[in-house]
């Protein structure tokens, strides 16, 4: 049938093409994002627990292209699946599959929970992440990920499928019929239920966990920048500058501990609480003293100028500072990607399998509705692989 409908359907014409075309041109374009990442951030990965996650990540999203994008490919291109070389193959091909996409979306949905962390409460993220907290953070999720997916080792198995003697003729002209890698004939009562789970834990947990912490992120962020611009308006100081470093201090007062600067210095830190906007840029697994507080930062001052003591530039190091929020814009944009990128297979699977709007089987009806499926399917699961 697939020569009758390349022929004849428009849709099923693009959904071919797009597997021919857009599939390798993604795999290729997306193997060589997690290959640089992971050249990039291994070697600092221990000085910075973002870069862990994000290794870890690179690692598993070339293992949702190489099992699913990949043997899409191939499929399409050359009619050649590992899944039917074998029930090991189909077993180990679809659990690693799906083990990755949701370990991968769990993983994400971490990340932006420890950014938010970092971003509401610096000192208590600071204290939390440790290496040994973050090593276990990172077996939870792993493990939960192989538990939620192990059941599919169980209930796949090879169906035979013969194929008529006109779609021999006309598509499949070497054999009579092939081994599918499905879920098998006593399990099919599963098929509904194990559709949505995926759904739930692939879609939708990670889509609320990361739109919640993203839009709290972006908030803090935000009321983070007001009042570092209220407290740097308050001692004269100009971020607009190239630097605060080459910028001098507006005041009369020859004392670096005036009550303005004393008031400024403690302005962040009250009762062993640092503010969003002292530590708003404190790195996960990073200490939260030092150079990496912007009060602190800007409170190291040796005030300069005619009739002013001491004669020395104000000293603070930005590089520190500007590498933490290039990171966290880096998150930002991973994770809200994420969230446009994955909505669309959501929206699919609940509209196939919870509401039934759209028929999988109709090409035994209706081949203009199927071939429209495919197409459907086709683009949504391309969204799903650009996110790896």
């Amino acid at each position: 049938y697939e020569v009758e409908l390349y022929a004849t359907i428009g849709e099923y014409r693009a959904h071919k093409w797009l597997n021919w075309v857009a599939s390798p041109a993604l795999f290729c374009i997306g193997t060589a994002g997690n290959v640089l990442l992971i050249w990039l951030l291994l070697p600092n990965c221990k000085a910075t627990a973002t870069y862990r996650y994000l290794v870890l990540l690179g690692l598993l999203d070339q293992m949702v292209l190489t099992s699913g994008l990949l043997s899409r490919w191939l499929q399409h291109a050359f009619g050649f699946s590992l899944e039917r070389t074998g029930l090991v193959a189909c077993l180990i091909n679809k659990f690693a599959s799906y083990f990755a996409s949701t370990c991968s979306a769990l993983l994400i949905g971490v990340v932006s929970l420890e950014r938010a962390l970092a971003i509401r409460s610096p000192l208590r993220a600071a204290r939390m992440q440790s290496g040994r907290r973050l090593r276990l953070v990172m077996l939870a999720v792993v493990t939960f990920s192989l538990l939620a997916n192990c059941h599919w080792l169980f209930i796949l198995d090879h169906h035979y499928v013969s194929a008529s003697d006109d779609d021999v003729n006309a598509t499949n002209a070497s054999f009579e019929a092939y081994p599918m890698c499905d879920i098998r004939e006593s399990a099919q009562h599963l098929s509904s239920i194990l559709s949505v789970a995926d759904a739930v834990l692939y879609s939708v947990v990670p889509l609320v966990v990361i739109f919640t912490c993203n839009a709290t992120t972006i908030a803090k962020l935000r009321q983070a920048r007001l009042r570092r611009l209220r407290q740097l308006s308050a001692v004269g100081l100009d971020e607009t500058a190239p630097g605060v470093s080459a910028t001098k201090v507006k005041t009369k007062t020859t004392n670096s501990r005036s009550p303005e600067l004393v008031h400024w210095r403690a302005g962040g830190a009250r009762d062993g609480k640092v503010t969003a906007d002292a530590e708003v840029t404190a790195p996960l697994g990073g200490s939260s003293s030092g150079s990496g507080s912007r009060i602190r930062e800007l409170a190291n001052v040796s005030v300069c100028g005619s009739g002013v003591s001491g004669g020395s530039h104000v000293r603070s190091p930005m590089n520190r500072r500007a590498s933490v929020q290039q990171v966290t814009v880096l998150l930002l944009s991973i994770s809200t990607f994420y969230l446009v990128a994955s909505l669309p297979v959501a929206l699919l699977k609940i509209l196939t399998t919870i509401a039934g709007v759209i028929d999988t089987n109709a090409v035994n009806s209706d081949y203009r509705m199927y071939s429209q499926y495919r197409l459907a399917e086709t683009i949504t699961y391309l969204c799903m692989y650009s996110n790896h």
